[in-house]
């Protein structure tokens, strides 16, 4: 997932946005990849649609946020924590639940990405 800016990748946005270092910190941007960044509020909308994605997932496949959780070998409120989008997946995480719900990652990325883009047209 995304990562806090530090100062050293700062100043570069700063510079190219005309923004000084400290507008970057208050506005929370996050580093995605690259020249790629996201403010906070960009990184709660795509951890929301991860979350919707995998619970539409285990509803398909007929699991209870138990069961996910134990095929998943993760704790229950984990997985409640994602599917609500107030804890962020980590690339382990993220393969661990796709594993469980008998999907590959990269089709439940496509999932939350089809979300994301519905919700912010």
């Amino acid at each position: 997932m995304a990562t806090r800016m530090t100062s050293i990748q700062v100043i570069p946005y700063a510079m190219k946005c005309g923004l000084s270092i400290s507008q970057c910190r208050k506005l929370r941007l996050f580093k995605v990849s690259g020249k790629h960044y996201m403010n906070a509020e960009e990184v709660e909308r795509v951890g929301g649609a991860f979350g919707r994605a995998v619970k539409l997932r285990r509803v398909e496949v007929g699991y209870t946020q138990e069961e996910l959780a134990e095929r998943a070998q993760l704790a229950r409120s984990f997985v409640s924590g994602v599917e609500r989008g107030t804890v962020k997946a980590t690339v382990a995480t993220v393969w661990k639940l796709a594993k469980g719900l008998h999907y590959s990652p990269s089709k439940l990325w496509a999932a939350a990405e089809e979300i994301y883009h519905s919700k912010h047209r």
